[in-house]
This record gives C-alpha cells, structure tokens and sequence, in this order.
C-alpha cells in the first residue's frame, strides 16, 4: 500500500476525498413462466390463463388427462427456463401456476418435480402461485 506525500510520522490524520462505490449491479425483473393444465373435457382452462397473463411472460398450457404420463406444455415450460438460465445464469426465472395441483397428480410427481427445479442450472427456479409476487 503506498503513502500518500502528505503524511508521515508526527502528522494528524486528516479525511480524504470520499471513496465512490461501484455502482450496484441493476437487478432485472424476474421472468415468470407460466404454466396451465386442466384434466377433462368439462374443466376450462380461461381462469388460469386470466390469472396468469398479468404476470408471466410466457405461458405454456393444455388440456391433457392426468393418465397420461408425459406433459409436453410442462416440459417446453422448464426448456425455456433452462435454456433461460444457461444463456444469463443470474437472470432470476420463476414457474408460475394458478395453483399447485396444476403442476403434478400426486405428491410423488411433485417432489420429482421439485428435484428438476433444483438441478443445474436451474439451481432452484422457484415455482410460485399467481398470487406468490414477492
């Protein structure tokens, strides 16, 4: 550490020109993904998107029946948010559903699920209900 010219032994101390802190890092606004599903012919899926059209960016929905295994509106849902995270690791994207049953059938799937979200490099993307804006 160098001395300034100005001091030595025997000289008060004296306060100096304020250091200026680095300009804090803008926080971009999380990017909410939205995902819809309803199981029958009977349920409607036009009060989950009103829900989430406010909020998300994107919104990924289908009437599918919960027989069948594979969701192919879920899985583009959590492609975009890896491929989201891969290309800006602190961009903060949040999987949004109206409620959470919308997301699995039984808790075994959701817990599945929830492993998924925490995998590199999604690293914990958060899945939050409409209502869940913090």
């Amino acid at each position: 550490m160098t001395v300034p010219e100005d001091r030595g032994p025997g000289r008060p101390w004296k306060a100096g020109l304020p250091v200026e802190a680095p300009p804090a890092a803008a926080t971009a606004k999380p990017i909410r993904i939205g995902y819809a599903r309803c199981s029958t012919a009977h349920q409607e899926l036009a009060s989950q998107l009103a829900a989430l059209e406010p909020v998300c960016k994107r919104i990924f929905s289908k009437k599918i029946s919960t027989r069948i295994k594979t969701r192919p509106e879920l899985e583009k849902a959590l492609k975009l948010a890896y491929d989201i995270k891969e290309a800006v690791p602190d961009q903060e994207v949040i999987l949004t559903v109206q409620e959470l049953k919308r997301l699995a059938r039984n808790a075994a799937e959701l817990m599945i699920l929830s492993g998924q979200l925490q995998d590199p490099p999604l690293d914990g993307v958060p899945c939050r209900g409409v209502a869940d804006q913090g």
